[in-house]
């Protein structure tokens, strides 16, 4: 059976990053990594947050984006494994893989 994805933060995280990512409304430093290295780069944004940036712009365009009531691990890991098991990874193209030569570890 194949592992459940992960979440890899590019700044890193800690606890106190959920409060402060609830209040901006958008994560916008996050990889989904998956059993066999790919990682596939997310960007997180609540319904506020992008009403407010819609109303400086006719569009909003992020591969990867996904939509939560609360910007926070526990939504953030809840919602990547619902689109991992109804195969939403699979109509991307990974960004990078660990087994990539050029995989640099800070991402």
């Amino acid at each position: 059976m194949e592992k459940p994805p992960e979440l890899i933060f590019k700044a890193g995280y800690s606890e106190s990053d959920d409060f402060e990512y609830e209040m901006k409304g958008y994560r916008n430093d996050v990889f989904v990594k998956m059993e066999n290295g790919d990682l596939y780069e997310v960007f997180f944004y609540d319904p506020v947050r992008l009403t407010q940036d819609m109303g400086s712009g006719i569009y909003i365009s992020q591969p990867g984006l996904i939509i939560l009531n609360s910007v926070n691990r526990k939504s953030m890991e809840h919602a990547v494994l619902e689109l991992w098991e109804r195969g939403f990874f699979h109509y991307f193209k990974p960004r990078l893989s660990i087994i990539d030569k050029h995989f640099d570890e800070n991402i």
